[in-house]
């Protein structure tokens, strides 16, 4: 799972917070939550730590942040 580039749960109808552990995936390029307004939170650092990410959508969530305000 550390080798994961892109993880797509846009509308999968999520709830909860994301999880610091996120930052285990230190290959991660693209994160796509969008459409789960279940998921709460602010948006993890963990997420900002995370140096080849290129692309986070948000989208129709609950959560606060993002990569700019990482």
């Amino acid at each position: 799972m550390e080798q994961l580039t892109l993880l797509d749960l846009r509308g999968d109808n999520l709830s909860g917070t994301i999880p610091s552990e996120i930052g285990h995936l230190q290959q991660l390029t693209d994160l796509r939550l969008s459409r789960n307004i279940g998921l709460t939170g602010n948006v993890p650092m963990e997420v900002g730590e995370l140096e080849l990410i290129r692309q986070a959508y948000f989208q129709g969530t609950s959560l606060t942040g993002g990569l700019d305000d990482l």
